[in-house]
Formats: C-alpha cells, structure tokens, sequence
C-alpha cells in the first residue's frame, strides 16, 4: 500500500506479491548475519560492522530493484528509509 501511493499515474497498481518477493530476495544478506552470528559473538565491533554491511547491502539491492521493477527513481530515497528500517529490525533479531 505505501509504495503505490507515491508511484507514477501511468502505472497499474503494484502487487502485493512482487513486493513480498523482492524485500524476501534481499534478506540473503541478513541469512548471511545469522550464519556468522552461529560462529562468532556478534555482540563487538565486528559483529556491528557486519550488520551494518548488510544493512545497506540489503537496503540498497531492494531499493534499486523496487526502483527498476516500478520506474519510481525519484522517490527511492522515500522508499529505502523503511525498507531500511525492516532489514534493520530482521538484522537486530539475528544479532541477538
């Protein structure tokens, strides 16, 4: 809901699918924290820096693959503050 309000009138409606599938694709970074987080404390500087790299990684992937799939480049900044957020909580319950 909250990325067809900003999108372009030309365009039908995006689906709740193709959003689903695309923010589900991006969280192969964060499987990556979790499997780290099995070896090593993840709770010092490196586990940190590690979450952040995923962070953004994931964050950036969804973001130009939402902004490719619904040709919306003026609003991927509008639209990777809360796809941010959500790797962000996902990185969070992986790290602890």
């Amino acid at each position: 809901l909250l990325l067809n309000l900003p999108r372009p009138p030309r365009h039908d409606a995006i689906s709740f699918w193709s959003i689903v599938s695309t923010v589900g694709y991006c969280l192969l970074p964060v499987v990556l924290v979790a499997v780290v987080g099995i070896i090593f404390d993840m709770r010092g500087w490196f586990g940190n820096a590690l979450a952040t790299g995923c962070v953004g990684w994931s964050t950036l992937a969804a973001t130009r693959q939402f902004e490719k799939l619904f040709d919306m480049r003026q609003q991927r900044y509008l639209m990777a503050y809360p796809i941010g957020l959500l790797y962000t909580c996902f990185v969070l319950i992986a790290m602890f």
